[in-house]
């Protein structure tokens, strides 16, 4: 989005990050109005017109299981499951892989990465480190359903304490394939935060900052609270007074939270323009909205966009080089 004028191109002149795409115009078969997908090359035309930019980029960031054209793996994840299932994901998000890199025209465009979840107190991956460490950017998050599943934890009554996630999260950043810790606090129940101590998180931070892993600031998130925890808020001020890198991602899964609204099930390059030409205005006031409203929730905190790994294309390659060499 270079080519957008004022702050908002201070926020967003590098990658895109965290966007949820189908590698290719396959649907499922099961998805509803509110679950229609880009198509990677549908979304590289919506950037087009959104940004009116020549020069644009994004994170292919998906959840590796969708390569398994969304067979619901939690319904048969247990803890003996996991192993076979890791497996199965894994060799499928090699294959989306091996398709991003068979398509020439797709560098400089789009960067190959996953959003991959953490699924053992050990901080251990559902994907092997053996594929992970074929991709450009690694964000790891933990989603307490899949977490609770993989772990048996449905045999307590209680949710994680905050000594137990941010265990499994020291244990997985520590994994040097690991790029981004992705929305730390999203999956921590309310009463949790209220209750955490902010000095139970600080080893984490710390970590983060020796390991160079950048902290998510998680659009999605922030925009579906009305306000935003002052826990939230501490943490953030904290990794940025330690010296923690942050990556801007908008964890959208589909075409809704752009603000579009369309019919089939994936939005291609073939049927985007129709998909946009209503209520085009409209479209993109309602995402500008939104990252605006996070815009001045950062600002508000004193984030600035050169704290931002992701905020320009220089910065980006330049975070880059230094994950690969450490």
């Amino acid at each position: 989005m270079t080519d957008l004028k004022g702050e908002l191109s201070e926020w967003f002149g590098g990658p895109i990050g965290h966007v949820h795409m189908r590698p290719d115009a396959v649907g499922s078969e099961h998805h509803h109005a509110e679950d229609v997908r880009f198509s990677i090359d549908g979304f590289l035309r919506y950037l087009e017109r959104f940004s009116g930019a020549q020069t644009y980029s994004v994170i292919d960031t998906d959840h590796p299981y969708t390569g398994l054209l969304y067979r619901d793996i939690s319904a048969t994840l247990t803890p003996e499951s996991l192993p076979a299932i890791r497996e199965e994901v894994s060799a499928a998000h090699l294959a989306r892989i091996r398709e991003l890199q068979s398509r020439p025209e797709l560098n400089g465009h789009v960067y190959s990465g996953i959003e991959v979840d953490i699924v053992s107190p050990g901080g251990e991956l559902l994907v092997t480190d053996d594929v992970l460490s074929q991709l450009d950017l690694v964000i790891c998050s933990l989603h307490y359903t899949f977490y609770s599943k993989a772990t048996d934890l449905r045999s307590r009554t209680e949710r994680l304490t905050t000594a137990e996630l941010v265990s499994a999260y020291m244990h997985a950043v520590s994994n040097l394939h690991v790029d981004v810790l992705g929305h730390p606090t999203r999956d921590i129940g309310r009463s949790n935060k209220d209750s955490a101590y902010l000095s139970e998180w600080l080893p984490l931070i710390d970590l983060m900052k020796q390991k160079g892993t950048a902290y998510e600031l998680n659009f999605a998130h922030f925009a579906s609270l009305r306000e935003v925890p002052d826990f939230d808020k501490a943490l953030i001020t904290q990794a940025a007074l330690r010296g923690v890198h942050f990556f801007l991602g908008l964890d959208f899964h589909n075409a809704s939270e752009f603000g579009l609204k369309t019919s089939g099930s994936v939005i291609t390059p073939e049927n985007a323009d129709q998909a946009f030409s209503a209520h085009t205005e409209k479209v993109h006031l309602q995402f500008l909205l939104k990252l605006m409203r996070v815009i001045r929730l950062l600002e508000s905190l004193g984030i600035t966009p050169a704290q931002v790994v992701n905020s320009s294309d220089i910065r980006f390659k330049e975070w880059l080089a230094t994950r690969i060499s450490a």
